[in-house]
């Protein structure tokens, strides 16, 4: 009798029925309680039922029983995940791809943890390892081209937000990030083709007209600029994306009302937890340098496990003659990218080297042979910006 009612909660499990699963698994571990199957299965259900913090005790208990199993510890590390035990997490999420390296879920998991945790770097470093095994993983690319954008890399994230269209040339996900990271890396030509594919397959995504919106503030066609942008907010008056070039385009067509749309903007940025970045950009476009410099300032205190704030303030910093304060800033970038990545204007190549400390202080050398043309880069006149 066990075994059947036993075969009929996994069938539960197995086909979605996770409620259904969960009352007859309780029902088993009132019988035979030290069943490390039952324990195990009712583990997994509970998680799958979004029940982690039931799925903590019988797990913890399930692997007291059994020799170590890949499975049960990738559910433990999310539940655990789930309830907020993220260091737990990332150990246990660690044991499970220890015990079978083969098992994408558990890489992804245990990257998304490190992720959560701010690990960024970290976190590139798993799915680089991960995707020797799964290439293909469109979720792992997802969440490694996020994890490049936190550290400011930008070209790192285009790769992989290409790398993802190509794969799945339908995803619209894939279409408007790659997208827009072609618009933030100031690529319009590279971009306007995508842009007008994402306006023609998702014209109801406020998204697409963001889109559309940037590319063309960057060709200076600020009268198309304000009808697309008209169109974003028909979709979402809300979003930030949306307020934020509707500020810089009132701006650039002198149009008198747009302090008060700054200050909507304002408003509704306010409790973001990346406001920075929104900020920043308005502040540049408008001018606002005093602001533009607070908003990155704070975006180090607020966003403190992010290199993008610091890399954005380092150049900022040098465009003002602040050498010092820009190398300092470059160094703490470093330190959280656990790389330097450098240009080279001669052969448009990226280079990311891992970084070297000396004292436990970040060391920059002076110059760098590019590994594409030979050329020596100064440093760090040659760090890259994205």
């Amino acid at each position: 009798m066990t075994i059947q009612r036993l075969a009929i909660a996994v069938d539960a499990l197995e086909n979605g029925r996770f409620k259904e699963a969960v009352t007859i698994l309780e029902e088993l571990v009132e019988t035979t309680a030290d069943d490390p199957d039952i324990l195990m299965y009712l583990g997994i259900a509970y998680v799958q039922n979004e029940q982690p913090e039931d799925a903590l005790d019988i797990l913890e208990k399930a692997k007291d029983l059994v020799e170590d199993h890949c499975v049960l510890y990738l559910f433990l590390g999310r539940a655990q995940k789930a309830v907020g035990h993220l260091e737990d997490a990332e150990h246990t999420l660690r044991k499970a791809i220890e015990l079978d390296s083969l098992q994408p879920e558990a890489w992804e998991d245990l990257a998304g943890v490190l992720y959560a945790r701010g690990k960024y770097a970290e976190s590139i470093a798993c799915i680089e390892d991960a995707l020797v095994y799964f290439p293909e993983a469109i979720s792992l690319r997802a969440l490694n081209a996020m994890a490049y954008n936190r550290l400011g890399d930008r070209t790192g994230a285009l790769c992989e937000w290409e790398y993802i269209h190509e794969l799945a040339p339908d995803s619209k996900m894939g279409l408007i990030n790659y997208a827009y990271t072609l618009l933030m890396l100031q690529k319009p030509q590279d971009a306007a083709p995508f842009v007008r594919k994402a306006i023609e397959v998702a014209p109801s995504d406020h998204k697409s007209w963001v889109l559309s919106t940037e590319l063309a503030m960057q060709q200076e066609k600020y009268n198309l600029a304000f009808d697309n942008v008209q169109k974003a907010l028909e979709l979402n008056s809300k979003c930030t994306h949306v307020l934020g070039r509707y500020t810089v385009i009132k701006n650039e067509l002198g149009m008198s009302d747009y302090s008060e749309t700054l200050a909507e903007f304002e408003k509704q940025i306010a409790d973001q937890s990346q406001r920075w970045r929104g900020l920043y950009y308005v502040y540049k476009h408008l001018g606002m340098t005093d602001e533009a410099i607070k908003s990155l300032q704070d975006g180090t205190k607020e966003d403190c496990d992010a290199a993008a704030p610091w890399i954005a303030l380092a150049h900022e910093y040098a465009q003002m003659g602040m050498d010092e304060e820009s190398l300092e800033a470059w160094k703490v970038s470093i330190r959280l990218r656990n790389y330097i990545k450098v240009h080279c204007d001669a052969c448009d190549k990226d280079m990311r080297i891992p970084a070297k400390t000396s004292g436990g202080k970040i060391r920059i050398p002076d110059i760098i042979k590019c590994n594409g043309c030979g050329e020596h880069i100064p440093l760090p006149q040659g760090l890259s910006c994205f």
